[in-house]
């Protein structure tokens, strides 16, 4: 099988632009309209001089989730954890772990570009999209050395990636005088972008991202952001010049916009307008990023490629070093053997429409009640103070006239209370299909004003939101383990990371082994509370056993069950609540708590272990009920969890 031709893989490019050009171009005027009904501001069938009140049931629900969802997907929750595969692998997962963390929370800022994806992921299709990659940003400095040795001469030329000498004079005393440009490493590590709707394109039998043949980034770039591609690996220099040219020829025009971004727009009183400067760098051009299935040496097998083009010239192609297409989708509800999720948004459009076609009759009606029709005869009354429809106004007649005969008002009928059942059956259908019910908004239920019943029926609502944090954890799954491979590949130098308030060094080496990723999908308060409640029982199961002679509760597992419970409270930094004893001499600590077990045994009033049942004799910090320990504490002793009356 012959080798394509750059024509012939040029021609392929374009035809998989065009059919993810118009599956894009769908999406995007359904987005559009769902956009409209998030914005509420207008629903494209006023009629002047009636009401045009929006309802807003798209926006509550969107605002109403991502709360949540950001509870839930947070730093505090412990999110990513690697787990080892084999003992072997502690430390590699402990380490990646950290690194991961560090590198999405705080380095990158990964916090914005996800709560951007979850929004989107509420209200358009296909979802949110986040792009990863791993970026270096190294600054220039021109900078002037005098007297340099020879031997650190050498060094510096040896460095090329560092240190440039342009200008190399002999100072006559042995050394040189240097003029040259000093580069430092900015930032190396792994960036995340949210994606516009509009700039993702996908084949159009694609399932998902992985197994898609083709995936393309659509963006707009200028000249100047070209031109700096010059030099770096795979990009063509002589091709660069070409497709900037002197006039944007061929290709897609860069005024273009997608119909919900130019809908976006509109809504706040805006056009999508092209670069008005007349600064050649600053020129757009459409760039395309295309990561494409390809068999480019013509042996029958495909290969996974990424393709940069602009004006229908390629200007990079070579092999993806990511191994699938840098992107990741959050869904908020899956569809059956689809790329695209099932938007909330969409559940919950016809309520917002049969809201605001009741509530628009409800005004008008209230309106006609308050300033009816009025029926007159012109030839006696004065039709300039009828027109003047203010209250309170003056009405002239002619005299003698009778004005109950001259003038008459309309009867209007009354709103039906039937509609006000409807419009509450409306907003009961919204919940259903959302799981945003008045209680978690904190209105509550005038028919359950119990605690209890209170907490039953949120944990009960929340669990549709629970189930689309679970669909949104899978497309993060696949990001999580993106940075272990880009960590493993490109990571080269070692890393310190700060967290809650510790130093730690990072090798590349450190990050070898075989690990499991999880994700804490914990919501709310309540959830939080419940953890509690588990941590105390468990405490306390773990202190009879010691108090039984078995060794289960140690230094470390004592450590654990303790940062559990700070981190359940809120608090960031656990390691404040735990003694520098069990940190700094773990083994030391166990010894001693062991030994404290097996050799004392209290009474009643409560002895020295941890946790205990009432009248064995056992103290502790938490019990099965609070009669048999020994501390009173009331945010730790209430029976070992929650007090039943």
């Amino acid at each position: 099988m012959p080798k394509p031709t750059e024509d012939e893989i040029l021609a392929h490019v374009l035809l998989e632009i065009n059919k993810a050009q118009e599956v894009a171009d769908r999406e995007s005027n359904d987005n559009a309209s769902m956009y409209k009904y998030y914005r509420a501001k207008t629903m494209d069938n006023e009629v002047k001089g009636r009401s045009q009140i929006v309802d807003t049931t798209v926006f509550e629900t969107v605002e109403w989730i991502m709360p949540a969802l950001e509870d839930i997907f947070s730093e505090e929750n412990g999110n990513p954890e690697f787990e080892p595969q084999g003992p072997e692998d502690e430390t590699a997962a402990e380490m990646m772990t950290q690194l991961c963390r560090y590198q999405f929370w705080r380095q990158s800022d990964g916090v914005i570009p996800l709560r951007l994806a979850m929004k989107k992921s509420l209200l358009f299709r296909p979802g949110g999209i986040i792009k990863y990659c791993w970026e270096k940003d190294v600054s220039s400095e021109s900078k002037k050395w005098e007297g340099v040795p020879p031997e650190l001469l050498m060094q510096m030329n040896t460095m090329k990636d560092m240190y440039e000498a342009k200008k190399v004079t002999e100072d006559g005393l042995g050394g040189f005088d240097i003029e040259g440009t000093e580069r430092s490493i900015e930032y190396d590590g792994p960036r995340f972008h949210s994606v516009p709707d509009g700039e993702f394109l996908r084949h159009p039998n694609a399932k998902n991202i992985k197994t898609s043949p083709f995936v393309t980034h659509k963006t707009k770039v200028t000249a100047d952001w070209l031109r700096r591609q010059k030099g770096k690996p795979g990009w063509m220099d002589d091709k660069i010049e070409e497709a900037i040219g002197e006039n944007d020829y061929g290709g897609v025009s860069s005024t273009e916009t997608t119909i919900s971004e130019s809908t976006m727009k509109t809504q706040d009183g805006l056009d999508a307008q092209p670069e008005f400067s007349t600064d050649p760098a600053r020129r757009e051009f459409m760039h395309y990023e295309c990561y494409i299935q390809i068999d480019e040496s013509g042996d029958g097998f495909l290969e996974n490629r990424v393709i940069n083009l602009v004006n229908k010239i390629i200007l990079r192609d070579e092999i993806n070093e990511y191994k699938y297409p840098p992107f990741i989708c959050l869904a908020s509800i899956d569809d059956i053997d689809k790329f695209s999720g099932i938007p909330i948004s969409e559940m919950v459009m016809d309520i917002q429409r049969l809201r605001t076609f009741l509530m628009r009759q409800v005004i008008d009606n209230q309106a006609q009640l308050d300033n009816g029709s009025l029926v007159y005869d012109p030839t006696v009354v004065n039709q300039g103070d009828i027109f003047n429809n203010v209250p309170g106004r003056a009405i002239r007649v002619a005299a003698g006239v009778d004005v109950r005969t001259a003038i008459t008002q309309l009867v209007t009928q009354p709103f039906s209370p039937m509609a006000f059942s409807f419009l509450e059956y409306a907003t009961s259908l919204a919940e259903q299909r959302t799981g945003v019910t008045k209680t978690n908004k904190g209105v509550g239920d005038k028919f359950n004003e119990t605690f209890s019943g209170q907490m039953a029926m949120l944990n009960q609502a929340s669990q549709r939101i629970r189930m689309i944090a679970k669909i949104m954890a899978t497309g993060l799954s696949d990001l999580f383990r993106a940075m272990v491979l880009m960590n493993k590949k490109f990571l080269t130098s070692s890393t310190v990371v700060r967290l809650e308030n510790k130093y730690l060094e990072i090798m590349p080496d450190d990050l070898e082994g075989r690990m499991d990723l999880i994700l804490h999908v914990i919501m709310g308060q309540s959830s939080r509370q419940q953890t509690l409640v588990n941590m105390q029982t468990l405490l306390a199961t773990l202190g009879q056993l010691q108090q039984a002679g078995i060794p289960a509760l140690d230094a470390k597992v004592s450590k654990n069950i303790v940062q559990e419970m700070a981190k359940a409270m809120g608090y960031k930094n656990s390691e404040r609540f735990v003694a520098d004893v069990f940190l700094n001499k773990p083994k030391e600590m166990s010894a001693l708590m062991t030994g404290n077990a097996l050799m004392q045994g209290g009474g009643n009033g409560g002895g020295s272990t941890l946790g205990s049942t009432a009248n064995t004799g056992a103290g502790g910090v938490a019990t099965s009920n609070p009669t048999g320990a020994g501390v009173s504490s009331p945010a730790i002793q209430p029976g070992a969890g929650q007090v039943f009356q």
